[in-house]
């Protein structure tokens, strides 16, 4: 179900974009992720854009830039495209809440925490995203989903006493609030901080999925995954709207 969900979405997207290259000039884009090209939202971008440049014959061309290498974090990605600084993007849309609280939707904590729910969810919600895009001067291609969310960490998260004073990163507001209220010592956190705060102590944990920790070698720093099926959030590829029609 997993395989599906991101394969119906990159071959939708895929299909709205190849049609306009057989009457366009070459389209050259630089494509921004902040996580790693070997986490699976990595490659499922890595897919979309052999696909597109596939079955355009070449005319779409798309760079992917991964671990913020390009200079812009999920945080920033958004505006980014929008004011057209970067032509597509995949981001993590919990991280762009703060411009529109409907992004904070797919991590809802335990909302949707299998992929059926998620993909359902998406499906309901996929018109009002797409209203905030265009609002913002972007279309929406399309979402990936990340395995459920658990917790990274020192030792096993089994019980409310493991989470007390447990110095750990989450992605948006609603991660934040949620672990606050069980008693932790949260913080939100751009994943491309993750790793430097694990090294130097700054955080003793980490709330993301087991294939995000497992990406970014957390077993370097960090001795147990919990899997808590906290939420199934979701990437969202979007591209600028003046590049696109152009």
């Amino acid at each position: 179900m997993m395989k599906f969900f991101k394969r119906a979405c990159v071959i939708g997207a895929v299909s709205a974009l190849v049609p306009f290259a057989a009457n366009a000039q070459k389209v050259r884009w630089d494509m921004a992720n902040e996580y790693a090209q070997t986490s699976m939202l990595g490659q499922s971008q890595v897919y979309f854009v052999d696909k597109v440049k596939e079955l355009s014959g070449g005319d779409i061309t798309i760079t992917s830039h991964f671990g913020a290498s390009i200079g812009f974090k999920s945080q920033e990605q958004f505006d980014a495209v929008g004011d057209g600084a970067l032509q597509i993007a995949s981001t993590s849309m919990g991280q762009v809440a703060g411009i529109e609280p409907i992004f904070l939707l797919s991590s809802l904590p335990f909302m949707a925490n299998n992929i059926e729910n998620a993909w359902t969810l998406y499906e309901i919600a996929r018109p009002y995203y797409e209203q905030v895009f265009e609002r913002n001067n972007q279309l929406l291609l399309y979402a990936s989903p990340w395995t459920p969310a658990g917790i990274w960490a020192k030792k096993p998260v089994t019980s409310p006493e493991d989470l007390a004073n447990l110095k750990v990163r989450a992605w948006d507001a609603s991660g934040t609030r949620t672990l606050q209220a069980a008693g932790a010592v949260a913080v939100q956190m751009a994943w491309a901080d993750v790793v430097p705060q694990l090294a130097a102590g700054g955080i003793d944990a980490v709330l993301t999925s087991a294939d995000g920790g497992a990406s970014a070698k957390f077993w370097e720093f960090l001795d147990h995954f919990t899997a808590i099926n906290y939420s199934q959030s979701l990437n969202m590829t979007h591209v600028n709207k003046d590049e696109f029609e152009k």
